[in-house]
């Protein structure tokens, strides 16, 4: 700013008016009045030459804008492309996954073929031990039952000779006086109920023995069909537990080959989505580099180069500055004495209380 390239000599130039000025004291209370230098300076002989300076500086200063605005965009294309890169990667591990997890169907049914046949064996195996073991139970039932029938048979028989060994000579006996005896019709018929009464005696004697034998035949065969059901039930129950220990150790075994291929699945699964991760990566920088390294070091050149014009420019400006302020500062010293008023130089933007006498500095100058 020109107050404080020309500090000092508005300093002096100001103690040294208020002693000329009459009426004016340092302790006076005085009108203030300020000059802008931005409307000024154009009218100055070298105004055009400064004019022509400052709009060569704007006119840089747009193309340096641009410039600037190219590399925001790129910079705002680079970062979609970052995204598209993480999004195509991102892709690349939801392929992986998906790959990864039809291997591990792939697996997961081989080993359910080869082991769950291994299972089914088991299980086929102990129904036919346990088949086996019924059908020889039941034989044995089988036989128990006709040795129990024979045998009860035979008492039966016996029993039944010693009844007809019993009865048979008295009703053989009666049977003879029907039919030799002269006998009278009274006679007859009480012989006759005697044979009925003996024979009815036999018959009834023959089906309490046979009701027995029937009653003692469903008790044994009540008995040995419990015996074989409680006997079928521990052997089934020890074979059962020695094939679930069985199939226990092939799940086992199962796992144990399950968690070894799944886990060479997952190290190759993982290597292959780093080695893709890199490849994607390795891609897109190539691509970087070749579609848009070139343009990137033109902008960053030309933004260099622009703001070197623009720094050499504002040198310029600023020495042409230096031999315009010094007149206008004469002038406002005239301004002052014309005036008897303090005038102050300010710079465009700046305020200052007073009045404006940059249109009078102006009219001096033309």
């Amino acid at each position: 700013m020109i107050k404080k390239v020309f500090g000092i000599g508005l300093l002096s130039f100001f103690i040294l008016g208020f002693s000329l000025f009459p009426g004016l004291s340092v302790g006076a209370e005085a009108e203030s009045a300020f000059v802008d230098l931005g409307r000024a300076r154009p009218y100055h002989p070298l105004g055009g030459e400064l004019e022509f300076l400052e709009r060569k500086k704007a006119d840089y200063q747009k193309t340096l804008d641009n410039l600037y605005q190219q590399q925001s965009f790129f910079a705002e294309l680079m970062g979609k492309y970052e995204q598209q890169v993480e999004k195509n990667i991102l892709e690349a591990e939801r392929k992986i996954e998906r790959e990864f997890q039809e291997e591990l169907d792939r697996i997961e049914q081989k080993l359910q073929e080869k082991f769950g046949e291994k299972e089914k064996e088991v299980k086929e195996k102990t129904r036919e031990e346990i088949d086996d073991f019924y059908q020889e139970l039941q034989s044995k039932y089988q036989q128990d039952i006709a040795e129990h029938i024979s045998h009860l048979n035979r008492e039966y028989r016996q029993f039944r000779e010693e009844i007809r060994s019993d009865y048979s000579f008295e009703i053989f006996n009666l049977k003879l006086q029907l039919q030799m005896a002269q006998l009278s019709d009274e006679e007859r018929e009480k012989k006759e109920e005697e044979l009925e009464k003996l024979e009815g005696k036999k018959e009834e004697a023959l089906r309490q023995r046979e009701l027995e034998i029937s009653w003692r035949m469903r008790t044994i065969t009540i008995n040995l069909r419990i015996e074989l059901e409680r006997e079928l039930e521990e052997f089934s129950n020890r074979q059962e537990e020695l094939a679930q220990e069985k199939i226990e150790e092939i799940q086992a075994e199962r796992d144990q080959e399950r968690d070894l291929v799944v886990g060479e699945l997952e190290e190759k699964k993982q290597k292959e989505f780093e080695e893709k991760k890199a490849e994607i990566r390795e891609k897109s920088r190539d691509e970087i580099a070749r579609t848009s390294g070139r343009l990137n070091e033109d902008l960053a050149g030309q933004v260099e180069e622009i703001q070197e014009r623009i720094e050499t420019l504002q040198q310029e400006i600023e020495l042409l500055k230096s031999k315009i302020d010094p007149d206008l500062v004469e002038l406002a010293r005239q301004l002052e004495r014309e005036e008897g008023i303090q005038v102050e130089m300010i710079e465009p933007g700046e305020f200052a209380p007073g009045v404006d006498l940059t249109r009078k500095l102006i009219e001096l100058m033309e």
